[in-house]
């Protein structure tokens, strides 16, 4: 195991913060709240996030990764919450 993955393996066994998996928002794909001492990841925007940017690199394999982002970022700013759950659903999310 990595140096790093054992702080992060440490960090959770000392933590008496909670980790949930939900929607936030489709700007967040994680988020950190304090007074409920609570990490929550936004699993279905990752999902969706990673598939985009995976099939952007499929269908056009010439553009560069800083192109990628920008139109999967692009795209996901313009799919509605309902059509990001909905693919997030298909894929098994």
């Amino acid at each position: 195991m990595t140096r790093e993955a054992q702080i992060v393996t440490e960090f959770l066994k000392e933590s008496d913060w909670s980790v949930m998996f939900r929607w936030i928002s489709k700007e967040n794909l994680g988020e950190c709240d304090y007074k409920k001492k609570r990490i929550s990841i936004n699993m279905e925007l990752e999902l969706v996030d990673t598939l985009v940017h995976e099939l952007l690199h499929q269908r056009f394999p010439n553009l560069t990764e800083t192109q990628v982002k920008k139109r999967t970022l692009k795209y996901l700013r313009r799919m509605t919450v309902a059509e990001i759950k909905k693919l997030a659903k298909r894929i098994g999310g």
